[in-house]
Order: C-alpha cells, then structure tokens, then sequence
C-alpha cells in the first residue's frame, strides 16, 4: 500500500514495531500492576487482561496472514517455535526456578505448579485455592493464551489449504466471539460464579477471538487497497477514537453485576481491536499525531515492551516488599509497589527477552542468507521476525 506524504501509520520508525499497539500494552500492564497493589475496586486490572487478549488474537492472526501471503505457506514447527523462545525464557526465571526454591521450605501443591507449566492453571484457578508461588497466579491469563495459540495453530495449519481461508477464519472467529458471550451468559443466569466467568477459557476467548476478527478484516482491506474504502473511512476516523473511549469508560462505570459477567468483556475487546485497526489505517490528522507522539514516548514504549515480564513478576514482587510499606500513606505505598514491580519488570526484559529477541534475528537473517530463497519467502521470514511478539 503507498503511503502519500500527508498519510501517517502509528509505526516506530526506530523498531519496525507498531507504536500504538505497544502503547497499549503499556496501559494495559500498569492497569493490572496498580489494580493489584490494593485498589481493585478502584483500578480496573480486568480490562488490562481483555485488552491483552485482543492485541494477542490481533499480532498471531495478522502474522500468520503476513507469512502466507509471502511464502504462500504456513511452517507450524517455527510458529511454536517463536512462541516458545518469546515465553520460556522469563516464564523460566519468574516463575519454574522461584518456584522450586520456595517449595524447600514452603507447601507447594505439586500438580498445580505442573498446571502453571503447561498452561492450564486457569482452571485450577476456577477449583480455587492454589498453592503455588505467591504471585505466580497471574499465569491464568497466559494459561488462556497457549490454549489459544495451540489450538489456532492447527486451525490455521488446517484452513491455509483452503481458497476461503479467510471467509473460514472470519466465520470461526465470529462463531467463538459470540459463543463466549453465550457462555458467559448462561453461566450467570443458571448457577452464577465469578471465577467461572473470569477465569475460564471458553468464557474469555471472546477477547481472543475478536482479534482475529480485526486482524482478519485489517488484511482483507490491506490486500484489497482498491475496495473497502467506505470501511476504511469509518476505521481510520477519530471517531474511532471517541469510540472507544466512550465505550470503554462506559464498560467501567456501568456497574451492573449482569453486564459486568456477561457483555462488559465483549465491549472492552471490541474497543480495544477497534483501536489497533485505527492506528494501523494511514491518514493525517491532528488526533493521530497526538496519538503518535504519547506512544513513542520511550518511557511507554519500555513499558509496553516489556509488558510480558512486568506482568509476570510484579505480584510476586508485591508479596516479597509489601510489608516494608505496610505504615506507608496509601498513595506512596502504592507508587512503591508500582515503581517496584515495573522495574524487576524492564530489567528481566532488559536481560533476558531483548537478548532472546536478538538472538531470533540473528536465526531469522541467517536462515535467509544460508538458504537463498526467493523474495517472496525473505519477505515473509522479515516479517515474521520483526513483527513482534504477543502478551
């Protein structure tokens, strides 16, 4: 697509990455790490969750399409294999090594620290009263994603062969997203559980799903430059913005414990998802240059690339110093326990994921280099490589 001199994409011209979409990683992990210093009822550390889940559905979804239209193919071993060299390395750190310590002198129930391993303790979570390392229940939400990634994989490994596959992947993708809701809906007015809603799989795959759906509709108009252009329009308008917010914060105060378990994570996602097409749609405006500048504060952008191990870490960092604030003022507490999980959150980044990230590339540009293949393979390896991971 050609990009005229009065058009702007929300891309970091630094990184290749996308600006807006680590920005909102950035707000969705400070959503969850303040929320869990205390002010749950305050903070809203829940859409933190969903809007991760979104932007996870969106980059999966938008790079297997990537790597299809480049090598007309889809290398199902390489899509784990990033996922794993993306995940296990701080999963590894934060979580399996505190682990073992702790339990030498501490109960730890052994098979839900198996179920944090291979990413199911999201239903242990449901069964409630896990005993694993203080903090590492924040592995729920990952635990959600894998089932995710696993089961998209084989999907998509499926559907590439097909001339419809992204009619298929539209259909399913629409079917999960309104299944959820169903689910969620069903639950509450039957035998109503908090947990069950929150914690489950198929409860939240919503999220998830309405991603793919946005990632699916941003290729379609990619691909198709000369139609769609009233679809572009309306995607690309500030509106979109005024959209969101407005939905967003009536997702929030609208505290009605019905909406609240069934159709608040619905809205959240869909404002999320509308958001990331928005930024990545070019045009000129004053709101998105605004919108440019705030992402690409480095302070942000550390933040949102380091989302993954902030997240991972913060409330095991929590229960290690919150007695050390314990007679603090609340706000100082706070800031204390915030300052400190980002921290120990952009160092593991610091020293583990960004060494990790450098070294895929260096496999990814070798790979190119030793096999020689044709410029329609090199683009999609390119773009498989620098696209970015998921939280």
């Amino acid at each position: 697509m050609a990009r005229s001199a009065d058009e702007i994409q929300l891309r970091n011209p630094n990184s290749g990455r996308f600006a807006h979409i680590d920005a909102m990683r950035a707000f969705a992990v400070m959503l969850v790490v303040v929320s869990h210093t205390g002010l749950r009822h305050i903070v809203p550390g829940g859409s933190g969750v969903t809007i991760f889940f979104c932007i996870s559905g969106f980059i999966i979804t938008h790079l297997v399409l990537k790597e299809h239209a480049g090598s007309g193919g889809f290398d199902v071993g390489r899509f784990y294999l990033r996922r794993f060299l993306k995940l296990a390395p701080p999963f590894f750190l934060i979580v399996v090594v505190p682990t073992v310590i702790y339990s030498l002198w501490n109960p730890v129930r052994f098979t839900d620290f198996l179920a944090q391993v291979f990413f199911v303790f999201n239903w242990v979570d449901i069964a409630g009263n896990p005993r694993v390392l203080p903090g590492s229940t924040v592995v729920w939400s990952l635990a959600v994603e894998e089932q995710f990634y696993i089961g998209f994989a084989l999907l998509w490994f499926w559907l590439v062969r097909s001339p419809k596959r992204l009619a298929w992947l539209a259909i399913i993708a629409s079917a999960v997203a309104i299944a959820s809701l169903l689910m969620r809906i069903h639950i509450t007015e039957t035998a109503f559980s908090h947990d069950r809603t929150y914690f489950g799989t198929d409860t939240r795959m919503d999220g998830i799903a309405i991603g793919v759906l946005s990632a699916v509709i941003f290729f379609w108009l990619e691909q198709r430059s000369g139609r769609g252009a009233m679809l572009r329009r309306i995607l690309g308008s500030d509106w979109i913005v005024v959209f969101a917010v407005g939905g967003y914060l009536f997702s929030l105060v609208y505290r009605d414990e019905y909406f609240r378990e069934t159709y608040r994570y619905s809205i959240q996602a869909m404002v999320a998802a509308s958001l990331v097409v928005y930024g990545l749609i070019q045009k000129e405006s004053w709101l998105r240059r605004l919108v440019q500048r705030v992402a690409e504060l480095r302070p942000v952008q550390i933040v949102g690339l380091a989302s993954y191990s902030i997240y991972l870490v913060h409330l095991s960092i929590y229960e290690l110093t919150s007695s050390l604030f314990a007679g603090w003022p609340k706000p100082l507490a706070v800031t204390a326990l915030s300052v400190s999980g980002v921290a120990v959150g952009v160092i593991i980044w610091r020293f583990v994921e960004l060494p990790v990230e450098r070294f895929k590339k260096r496999q990814e540009a070798g790979r190119v280099a030793a096999c020689a293949v044709s410029p329609r393979v090199v683009r999609s390896v390119s773009l498989t490589a620098t696209g970015g991971g998921s939280q």
